[in-house]
């Protein structure tokens, strides 16, 4: 069962997280705010115009990459380098498919 609203309760509602999300407030924190899922507050930035495109704030940077190459040339694990980089298996993994042998508990 969804929970609608009228047209102009939902208006009110995303008159509302556009001006927080003016406010630089993350969807989580609107949220929270609103009381509604992130999700809700993604669709309602896109039904007022404000949405926020993906800034890419969490993409290995030229230096980590180089980093990353060099430790898995020195035969390091995806695990090991992630640790290293602070990054997940799964993001060195995607930079450098097929590069690293896996290793029980690395």
């Amino acid at each position: 069962m969804t929970n609608q609203l009228a047209p102009e309760d939902q208006a009110r509602r995303d008159k509302r997280i556009a001006e927080l999300t003016a406010q630089e407030l993350s969807a989580s924190t609107i949220a929270k705010l609103v009381g509604v899922s992130t999700r809700t507050v993604v669709r309602a930035r896109g039904r007022a115009g404000v949405a926020k495109p993906f800034s890419g704030a969490n993409r290995m940077t030229a230096d980590e990459q180089r980093r990353a190459a060099a430790l898995l040339d020195d035969g390091a694990s995806y695990g090991e380098v992630a640790r290293t980089l602070g990054r997940s298996p799964d993001t060195i993994m995607k930079h450098f498919p097929g590069r690293s042998v896996w290793r029980p508990g690395s």
